[in-house]
């Protein structure tokens, strides 16, 4: 009946004012004419299905083709609604533009709801979050030049953007600690710290940063500086080794292993410590093991193979390789690409033995204390310096094996 509809519809509308609400923008989508001044807009911020009680939620802008800075001004903070409070507005401040710019876009996001209150999961961000995307136009002079192309695929002000970064990061690297603030405050064990690292600072400061190109051109002129600094160690070890007498595979497994694992070891460090689970630090190592053995030594030896294969059994190839007991087994005419095996299959079976037994102490780090790294204090340090025992004996026994195997004794071997 009538009356009964009615009944349901006001205990609908009192359950309703009761609750605390849902939060989301009043438009997913918003636009704004370009100008050659600074403008202000409003971005209307709504609350549904309840207004009981005060609720709060974070805010902030996220770049996407508009630059922070140069296109809007950036901006974070706390949106707070009072009982009764069913809408809200967050200012966002417009840069000027210039004829030459195309389109731009850029996120507002609305995070962190407290107070009992939810995101519409209906709309964009579902129920962790909500989004509005803000397109910035483009000035209607000069619409069909050739400029306003070129930015809308390059982006001009993301370069100017990224060159700002890049000289921030140069002067960076030359101040001890990272600022002149800072520098001032500086230890004696930061200077020395400093004084060591700053060849290598001043070196990768000119790789660009990830501003430019979405972050691709930072990571392949990351690979290539990192290529030079491995040639730049492997040589030293090599070097190092040849003064010393210390055959190459130990100089491997010591000097250029340490050299060239650094940078997963602070990875994985950082990672360790700035995750909730394990599993970022822990795949970095696995990953980075099988780059190294995958790529690292499958592609080196395709290219030998096929450079061979082309250049055929010229004097080069038989001053390598013409001394080796596997000539026998290559056909007369041809040429391959030859790599001794020498103790690499003693070093492998060490090396998966001391893998096996860490495994077998992260899955029963996993069971008794429900973590696979940190936990207790003591169960900590006993798992540190169980692995770096395993390491140790990996580098001794290996080692042992290159020096002193054709002159150990009978009991030493066993």
């Amino acid at each position: 009946s009538l009356t009964s509809s009615l009944s349901r519809m006001g205990t609908w509308r009192k359950l309703s004012i009761e609750m605390p609400g849902l939060v989301r923008f009043f438009s997913e989508t918003l636009s704004v004419d370009a100008s050659k001044e600074v403008r202000t807009m409003e971005v209307m911020i709504l609350r549904e299905r309840g207004c009981r009680g005060e609720i709060s939620c974070s805010y902030s802008t996220q770049s996407m083709t508009a630059v922070p800075g140069y296109d809007f001004t950036a901006m974070s903070g706390k949106l707070v609604f009072n009982e009764g409070d069913r809408e809200k507005c967050i200012s966002i401040e417009i840069l000027p533009q210039r004829t030459s710019s195309a389109p731009k876009e850029f996120l507002l996001m609305l995070q962190d709801v407290e107070g009992g209150a939810a995101f519409n999961p209906t709309t964009d961000g579902g129920a962790e979050s909500d989004i509005c995307t803000i397109r910035i136009g483009a000035l209607p002079e000069g619409s069909r030049t050739c400029s306003r192309r070129l930015d809308s695929l390059l982006n001009f002000r993301q370069w100017q953007l990224g060159m700002q970064d890049w000289r921030e990061l140069c002067i960076s690297a030359v101040y001890c600690n990272g600022s002149l603030e800072e520098q001032a405050q500086a230890t004696l064990m930061d200077w020395a710290v400093h004084a060591l690292c700053l060849p290598w600072k001043l070196f990768f400061a000119l790789v660009p940063p990830p501003t430019f190109c979405g972050g691709w051109l930072c990571f392949f002129f990351s690979l290539v500086f990192i290529a030079i600094v491995t040639a730049v160690i492997a040589d030293m070890a090599a070097i190092f080794g040849c003064v010393l007498d210390i055959p190459d595979s130990v100089t491997a497994i010591t000097f250029v292993a340490l050299g060239t694992s650094m940078p997963d070891l602070f990875a994985s460090k950082t990672a360790a410590m700035e995750d909730d689970t394990a599993d970022a630090s822990i795949v970095n190592v696995t990953g980075s093991n099988s780059v190294n053995v995958f790529l690292g030594l499958g592609l080196p030896w395709i290219i030998g193979t096929v450079y061979w294969i082309v250049t055929g059994p010229n004097s080069e190839w038989m001053q390598l390789y013409g001394g080796l007991e596997v000539m026998e087994r290559i056909d007369p005419g041809q040429a391959a690409f030859v790599v001794e095996a020498g103790n690499l299959g003693f070093t492998v079976i060490v090396f998966t033995v001391a893998c096996c037994a860490t495994l077998a102490i992260v899955i029963l780090r996993r069971k008794k204390l429900n973590c696979e790294l940190g936990g207790p204090r003591r169960a900590a340090w006993a798992t540190s310096i169980t692995f770096v025992t395993f390491w140790l004996g990996y580098v001794t026994v290996t080692s042992w094996r290159s020096l002193r195997w054709e002159q150990a004794t009978s009991n030493e071997a066993i």
